[in-house]
């Protein structure tokens, strides 16, 4: 799979991009955004495993290199949890701090979901932002998505409760 937008393109991971995934994700303010299994401090090693598992998932792509200037500098995957659920996935994305305030995220969300609704049997995606995190809260909305609920103090980030805000996107029938 391949998309190629306005000054990024979305394409399948290689191994060649660990160094440059590994520069861009090891950034604390990243972290602070993530859950807690992205690896912090994040290295080569951690890029290679994450390509690794990505590249051993069965079916259909559904995670993904956000590639700037020739490099992989972010991800973006949605996935199901199947069962009663299996209508539903979430997306998850990050992009380098270089990157952060230039639209492309919001447009590389746009990109994906189209994917995901034409390649997928999904009625709805959604985001899960932190409270914390207003640009990624703008990046959903202009992406399309719909702010849907407010989980209070649903998870602990750096020994702190935080709010989930859910964003969703259904699919248009017609």
């Amino acid at each position: 799979m391949r998309i190629e937008g306005e000054g990024y393109v979305i394409r399948e991971f290689s191994y060649s991009d660990c160094e440059s995934l590994a520069e861009n994700a090891d950034n604390n303010k990243i972290w602070n955004n993530l859950m807690d299994n992205f690896p912090h401090p994040y290295t080569k090693q951690d890029a290679f495993d994450y390509i690794s598992m990505v590249k051993a998932m069965p079916g259909k792509p559904m995670r993904f290199a956000i590639e700037v200037e020739g490099k992989a500098v972010g991800s973006i995957g949605f996935g199901s949890e199947g069962d009663v659920e299996r209508v539903t996935a979430e997306v998850g994305y990050w992009i380098g701090e270089k990157y952060w305030g230039h639209g492309i995220m919001s447009k590389v969300l746009e990109d994906i979901t189209e994917y995901a609704f034409q390649n997928f049997h999904y009625e709805k995606l959604y985001t899960i932002v932190f409270s914390t995190n207003p640009a990624s809260m703008h990046v959903s909305q202009k992406a399309g998505y719909r702010q849907e609920a407010v989980l209070h103090h649903a998870a602990v980030k750096n020994g702190h409760l935080v709010d989930f805000y859910y964003f969703c996107k259904m699919r248009e029938h017609g």
